[in-house]
């Protein structure tokens, strides 16, 4: 029951994709960055592609992170269950 609980809470506290995130925050870094031949309007195209992929990977991000939540949290309950039942 503890490590059920140890792990819903490092669950909690996990960032999930974090390397792709990350990664994907650096290339938005690069596209900011001045470059010689490169128009404007390609630049901010550029931006907001990157972003969008950005906010993509945060949302599959936050999507895992609550399944793997409520897929713990129930088994915290049914470990519950099986307790309060073992001791009647």
């Amino acid at each position: 029951m503890r490590e059920a609980e140890a792990k819903l809470k490092e669950l909690k506290q996990k960032v999930y994709l974090q390397s792709e995130i990350n990664s994907a925050k650096n290339e938005l870094i690069e596209i900011n960055k001045f470059k010689l031949f490169r128009g404007s309007s390609e630049k901010q195209r550029q931006i907001s592609n990157q972003q969008n992929k950005i906010n993509e990977l945060l949302k599959r991000s936050e999507k895992e992170k609550s399944k793997d939540i409520k897929n713990q949290e129930a088994k915290i309950k049914r470990l519950k269950s099986e307790l309060l039942e073992a001791k009647y």
